[in-house]
């Protein structure tokens, strides 16, 4: 999913695509017909925490095998 959905320009610069607009309603219909953007807080903000947590994770994992 990574590879749809993050895009790398030719500068380093990382866009986050298909972000949907809005977390106000737990409903799934609401989020499937919702708008979609690119870098919005919500998307980029969850996906910085997952990778530091996938990095920790890592060199844990990698400490472990050493």
């Amino acid at each position: 999913m990574i590879k749809y959905k993050i895009v790398e320009s030719d500068t380093g610069e990382v866009t986050i695509k298909g972000i949907v607009i809005g977390t106000s309603n737990d409903v799934n219909d609401y989020y499937i017909t919702r708008k979609r953007s690119e870098n919005d807080l919500h998307g980029a903000g969850i996906f910085i925490m997952a990778c530091m947590k996938v990095e920790k994770l890592t060199s844990i994992c990698v400490g472990v095998n050493q």
